[in-house]
């Protein structure tokens, strides 16, 4: 899945928004819950790779990087 691909999967989710908080880089986009402004997934460009942080249950973190590592996205 490519960024938009991501963000539209999102944008899909109950009560969800994009925001660009960064000014100068509007590459990089948090997906934000409409009622309480908090981030659940942010998608970043370093060193023109692009990368998803997702905020998950923290009892299911070490199994998916376990099982899929870092990844960036295309």
């Amino acid at each position: 899945m490519n960024r938009e691909g991501v963000i539209n999967y999102c944008l899909k989710l109950e009560d969800t928004y994009e925001d660009y908080q960064f000014q100068d880089d509007m590459e990089s986009v948090t997906l934000k819950h409409k009622t309480n402004k908090k981030w659940f997934s942010l998608i970043i460009n370093v060193k023109g790779k692009v990368y998803l942080n997702v905020k998950i249950d923290p009892n299911y973190s070490e199994l998916l990087r376990s099982s899929y590592g870092y990844h960036h996205i295309t």
